[in-house]
Parts: C-alpha cells; sequence; structure tokens
C-alpha cells in the first residue's frame, strides 16, 4: 500500500481480504489492527514466544509458504477470518485490561524479589 494517513490506512484496512504480516516475525501495530478487526493476517517466520497452534490468531507459515497461504484464505476470506480468531486473540493478549494486571503481576514479583534481597 502507498503511504497514507491513518484514516486512509484504515479504510483501506477494511477493504482487505487478506492480510500478509512482515517477514522480520513479529506482530506490529499494523498486523495487530489487521487481526482486530478480523482481517485474516498470514504470519511468515514468527519470532519465539508467540503462541503456538490454534491460539495465535493467525495463518503461521513458513517464509516460502506465504504465497499459498494467502491464495487459501482468498477462496474464502470469511470462514478463514472465523477459524483464525484475530480479534479475540487480539483482545486476549493486547487488551490494556489484560496488559495491567500483567504489569500489575511483574511488579508484585520484583518488589517482592527486592525485599527479599535487601532483608538477606
Amino acid at each position: 500500500m502507498p503511504k497514507m494517513d491513518l484514516r486512509g490506512y484504515v479504510a483501506e484496512l477494511a477493504r482487505a481480504h487478506v492480510a500478509v504480516g512482515q517477514t522480520a516475525g513479529i506482530l506490529s501495530v499494523s498486523e495487530l489492527q489487521a487481526m482486530a478487526i478480523g482481517v485474516p493476517l498470514v504470519f511468515p517466520d514468527p519470532v519465539e514466544g508467540y503462541p503456538q497452534g490454534e491460539d495465535m490468531g493467525a495463518i503461521v507459515v513458513a517464509r516460502q509458504d506465504a504465497g499459498a497461504a494467502v491464495l487459501e484464505a482468498l477462496a474464502d476470506p470469511h470462514m478463514t477470518s472465523e477459524s483464525t480468531g484475530g480479534p479475540a486473540y487480539v483482545r486476549r493478549h493486547h487488551d490494556p485490561a489484560g496488559m495491567i494486571e500483567r504489569l500489575e503481576a511483574v511488579y508484585a514479583d520484583v518488589s517482592e524479589q527486592s525485599e527479599k534481597e535487601e532483608s538477606a
């Protein structure tokens, strides 16, 4: 897609039948935006640490298989969107409320570790 303002980008993304993630192996904001609105995402070569299997919310493939995955997704984009569950993945792993809970748990753990070290 050509460079455009956010409004134009979101409108263009909303018309997409499938999106292809960057080959850097990470989900950036644009991939998450596509997933959040239900555009099926082909995600080539994710780095370690992402959920595997159905919990991923995207079509995870090796880089060399991305073209075939796009063609398969285009055969029935609506069904592909339903089966990948991108919006649910984004809510589960990137919703601010959930992130706050995770951050609070990390901070509590760090604080506890610090207190143990100070008392030792």
